[in-house]
């Protein structure tokens, strides 16, 4: 399985402002509907979930890549309401499907987006 994700990481050096270090600091290999699965009825602390995943598009067997990244992204702001975290975010979150199109699911804290496989 071959994964093209220059241009995302490209993305997450920008994120990064001038410290453009990122690190792989976690990644797994899971079929599309364990995913899928995992996607659709994970407990998320802030709400909804996803209803139907994007990864049910593709056959249950093959393979999409789970991938965490660190790093101090001190250019990523988020959008939110006043007052919401502004700064402080050390992990993305990318998951990269068989055809090798990298999605950046989200970035956050190591405390908030823990490094797991479903």
């Amino acid at each position: 399985m071959r994964y093209v994700v220059l241009p995302l990481l490209l993305v997450l050096a920008a994120a990064c402002g001038t410290r453009a270090t990122v690190a792989l600091s976690g990644a797994f290999l899971r079929p599309a509907s364990v995913v899928a699965q995992w996607e659709e009825t994970m407990n998320l602390p802030d709400g909804p979930h996803v209803v139907r995943s994007r990864w049910r598009d593709y056959p249950g067997d093959s393979l999409v890549a789970l991938c965490y990244y660190n790093a101090s992204f001190d250019n990523y702001s988020p959008p939110g309401a006043p007052g919401h975290r502004t700064s402080g975010f050390e992990r993305a979150f990318v998951l990269v499907g068989p055809a090798g199109a990298a999605v950046l699911d989200h970035i956050g804290t190591k405390r908030t987006t823990p490094i797991v496989a479903p």
